[in-house]
């Protein structure tokens, strides 16, 4: 899971960026992260942690679209009714995020199954190879760090 910290890092800019709602608040960004990371905490986390062929085969399945949804929905239950659609949806457009990266990342070919249960079909760019995201994370973590200050002095002349 070496590309774990891209994804939050290029999840937490691209909420930054979005600005969301109310300034970029907090409660829509840190569940925009959460969606970020879930496809590896659910399908990579047990794999590597358990190293076992069987328990891959078996969870391969999480890491894809169609279970991502579903794990989403999920999740969301855990907040409040109130705000329950805005927190899938910001859950959703994370794992989505994560999705988008892995698209041009080389990840064992064949095995990241776009349309999981329905079809093996599995197309990326394959721009870069997975293990190789670890060398763009310090400009992402700097990149991510401007972003922040710049959205907080914002948020600081909105208030004065």
């Amino acid at each position: 899971m070496p590309d774990l910290g891209t994804h939050v890092t290029v999840a937490w800019i691209a909420g930054r960026a979005a600005g969301w709602k109310g300034g970029g608040s907090w409660r829509t960004l840190a569940p925009f992260i959460l969606g970020s990371a879930l496809p590896d905490i659910l399908a990579r986390a047990p794999h590597l942690t358990l190293r076992s062929p069987r328990v891959a085969t078996l969870i391969q399945g999480l890491h894809t679209p169609a279970c991502l949804i579903l794990a989403c929905l999920a999740l969301s239950f855990l907040w409040q009714e109130k705000g329950r659609g805005r927190i899938f949806v910001a859950l959703l457009g994370g794992a989505a995020v994560h999705c988008l990266t892995d698209f041009f990342q080389i990840i064992w070919p064949g095995n990241y199954h776009w349309l999981f249960p329905f079809t093996r079909w599995s197309p990326q760019a394959e721009l870069i190879h997975d293990d190789l995201t670890v060398v763009y994370l310090p400009f992402l973590l700097v990149s991510a760090l401007i972003l922040e200050v710049l959205h907080r002095r914002r948020a600081g002349r909105r208030m004065a």
